[in-house]
């Protein structure tokens, strides 16, 4: 799995039928897990100029901009929130979930228990390895 691909793993309540994992980036990105040298463009990016873009076209335009692929409005603003902890990520607004479905995250991620390679590169801005070991 790459990027968020390896991060959703956590997420999935079959988890616990994955036997092996490889990740290459694999990830979820708080923005002071960002490499240094990047961080300010990286905030700017993902905090105020995606979730505008959202607000305004209901979507990100992100291709057109050579950024990435276009980003759904949700996804964009749920980037936007990042918070240290996943589960804080959704505890208010339009992404709000009940403080149970919250709680209910972290133990969703402890069932997975499958042997796990993670790779990861020392120059990967979306992936740091701050990131990939958060």
């Amino acid at each position: 799995a790459h990027s968020v691909g390896g991060f959703a793993l956590g997420l999935a309540a079959s988890n616990v039928q994955v036997r092996h994992v490889l990740t290459v980036g694999s990830q979820y990105a708080y923005w002071r897990d960002y490499l240094p040298a990047v961080r300010r463009r990286m905030w700017w990016k993902w905090h105020v100029a995606m979730p505008a873009l959202a607000a305004v076209f209901g979507y990100v335009p992100a291709k057109r901009l050579g950024w990435m692929e276009d980003t759904p409005r949700g996804v964009a603003l749920s980037w936007a929130r990042s918070r240290p902890r996943f589960e804080d990520v959704y505890t208010g607004g339009l992404l709000a979930e009940p403080a149970a479905s919250r709680a209910a995250l972290p133990a969703r991620f402890a069932r997975l228990t499958a042997p796990m390679l993670a790779i990861g590169l020392d120059d990967d801005e979306f992936g740091p390895v701050d990131a990939i070991e958060r």
